[in-house]
């Protein structure tokens, strides 16, 4: 699995293409490059059913980004 593709699918409002990486076993709480969770982006885009769909499958709601910010 490509690294970051889940982020990236999150970033394009894949709803479809992030269950199917999440059902292929991606990680839910990887940090990418500028240090921020698949579920980050999804709160920060108001991608409110792609955030549903992450926090169901196990993504940590209180992961830290690499400045100290939860996906609020």
């Amino acid at each position: 699995m490509e690294k970051y593709s889940l982020h990236e699918k999150v970033l394009e409002a894949d709803a479809d293409g992030v269950s199917s990486l999440i059902s292929a076993g991606a990680d839910l709480n990887e940090l990418d490059v500028l240090g921020h969770s698949p579920l980050h982006w999804a709160v920060f885009g108001g991608y409110y059913n792609i955030v549903e769909c992450l926090l169901k499958a196990g993504a940590n709601p209180n992961v830290l980004s690499r400045d100290g910010v939860t996906p609020k």
